[in-house]
């Protein structure tokens, strides 16, 4: 699955749930899915994290990318396999839990900070590398990471509001990871989903450079 907006084989934005129910991940990801939202990830630090990887795949998998994150073991990778996840994302770069990830047909998206540890990830078979924690280092920081490595594929996560997300986008990223508290606040949690869903829509929109953050 490729993104029109990068070309990537992920999407220019990336989902993250770390915390909600099931139920209500699935019911965020329907709405989120309605505004133009392609790609999730589902931490495995919440809970029921495969089931709500399951409930996922079989109401969405043929609209958007599915994946899991926080895959920090061979195991993990053959349980969200077994959930039906596309991509597997990790906050470091474990050569097992790429080769894994690719021999089971999965994209493999480790976790890097530098030059070296991106390279590294790229030479281990990693389809994109993912820059974390993003938000504390700045875009300036990505910027200069890049000037030597151009050819390796970015997707930049931890604390990416939407006017910070256009700036990593417009700088290069082909990804940016966004949790959903920042596009919504308490709304998922207070289950104010029609002020989720417009909350979605404008970071969305201001990520993709059409419209500005007050």
């Amino acid at each position: 699955m490729k993104s029109e907006t990068t070309g990537s084989p992920v999407p220019s934005l990336v989902v993250i749930f770390r915390g909600p129910s099931p139920k209500d991940i699935a019911t965020a990801t329907e709405r989120l899915v309605n505004v133009g939202y392609r790609a999730f990830e589902v931490s495995l630090t919440t809970p029921e994290a495969l089931t709500a990887i399951r409930l996922l795949a079989d109401a969405f998998g043929d609209q958007a990318l599915i994946g899991a994150g926080t895959v920090r073991s061979v195991d993990d990778v053959l349980g969200v396999r077994d959930a039906g996840a596309r991509m597997v994302l990790s906050p470091v770069t474990s050569g097992p839990v790429i080769s894994a990830a690719r021999a089971n047909g999965m994209l493999a998206i480790p976790g890097a900070y530098t030059a070296t540890e991106a390279v590294t990830a790229r030479e281990l078979g990693a389809d994109l590398v993912k820059l974390f924690p993003a938000a504390p280092a700045g875009v300036d920081y990505f910027r200069l990471l890049r000037e030597p490595i151009p050819d390796v594929p970015f997707l930049v996560t931890g604390g990416v509001d939407a006017s910070m997300a256009h700036e990593f986008l417009q700088c290069g990223a082909v990804s940016v990871g966004v949790g959903h508290k920042l596009l919504g606040g308490t709304n998922l949690e207070e289950h104010n989903w029609a002020e989720f869903e417009q909350q979605a829509a404008r970071y969305l929109d201001i990520a993709h450079g059409g419209e500005t953050a007050s």
